[in-house]
């Protein structure tokens, strides 16, 4: 059983529609592996073996039937601001959280991307950073969303048993 939340919520949805929809799947691979064609072979090996693979997929908090253009904008926006930090050997989550309180309010939101700081070491001079590639996730947030539905032809349905789980903070 194949389970991600949230970015890996829709890698598992985008497995199970490419392994699913000649369409998608060829949409997906396009996207994945564009002009690798070796890379190319491997995806396209796993999607046919999926139904045999796997037994089902969950998902966790990630919407399958719309985009939420307000959502991915505070998204956006909140990697922005983690790149407008300016980090240095001396940051540690504390630090940048207070410097980004002005910019990211919700402190669940805030709290939650902290914990991508690897502090700094200052008596080595090490700089802090952060564990994903910030300007890599910002340019691509439009294609780490759910892209692949709008493409989905009506009555379409994955082949293998989904279920979508969603939580409530409160």
């Amino acid at each position: 059983v194949l389970m991600g939340h949230s970015m890996g919520g829709t890698a598992v949805c985008k497995a199970a529609l490419a392994a699913s929809d000649p369409h998608v799947r060829e949409k997906v691979l396009a996207e994945c592996a564009p002009g690798d064609a070796e890379e190319r072979k491997l995806l396209e090996r796993a999607a046919e073996g999926f139904d045999d693979l796997v037994a089902g997929v969950i998902v966790v908090d990630v919407c399958p039937s719309q985009r939420m253009p307000g959502a991915f904008n505070r998204i956006s926006n909140a990697l922005q601001a983690l790149m407008d930090v300016e980090l240095t050997p001396e940051s540690s989550p504390r630090s940048v959280g207070e410097a980004l309180k002005s910019k990211i309010t919700d402190d669940m939101m805030r709290n939650f991307l902290l914990t991508n700081l690897i502090s700094g070491r200052p008596k080595d001079g090490e700089t802090a950073t952060w564990r994903c590639n910030l300007p890599v996730l910002r340019h691509s947030l439009d294609r780490l969303a759910f892209p692949v539905v709008d493409e989905v032809e009506e009555g379409h349905k994955v082949r293998v048993p989904t279920l979508f789980v969603f939580g409530d903070p409160a």
